[in-house]
């Protein structure tokens, strides 16, 4: 259900954000790259059990850790404390895989290339237009005559 509500939000804000520039796509998705390496990469150096804070904030709020027999009886303990996380990140199951679990793909890692795929096809889609209107096919010619 998270990645069915994962996809929408995604589907959602790329439908709504639209970029004006192939200048701010660059620049976002660069800024977003290097955020990324710090927060899952050189967090975990920095902190004092050695977690990523990136990793930690999408996947808090999972189940309890307790046993379900002991939350029942003691409900207040920080065990039993817990809950669906935020839809930031897609579970991808790993297929095939001894150990079994899930991958995490954050959301951003999906909306941001989306912002510039979006913006290259609505430019392509211009520059097509304008040359249909122009007289032309909508491509460019050579002028190798």
């Amino acid at each position: 259900m998270q990645d069915i509500f994962g996809t929408c939000m995604c589907i959602l804000f790329l439908s709504n954000i639209k970029l004006n520039s192939i200048k701010v796509a660059s620049i976002l998705l660069t800024v977003a790259f290097f955020y990324d390496i710090f927060f899952v990469f050189v967090t975990p150096l920095l902190t004092k059990h050695g977690e990523s804070i990136m990793v930690n904030v999408a996947t808090t709020g999972g189940p309890p850790q307790a046993d379900p027999s002991w939350c029942e009886k003691y409900r207040n303990d920080a065990d039993c404390k817990g809950g669906d996380p935020l839809p930031m990140l897609f579970a991808i199951p790993r297929i095939g895989d001894y150990q079994g679990g899930c991958s995490m793909l954050g959301l951003g890692d999906i909306v941001l290339p989306g912002l510039l795929l979006s913006f290259a096809s609505r430019y392509d889609e211009a520059k097509r237009l304008i040359g249909v209107i122009g007289g032309g096919s909508g491509r460019m010619r050579s002028n190798l005559e």
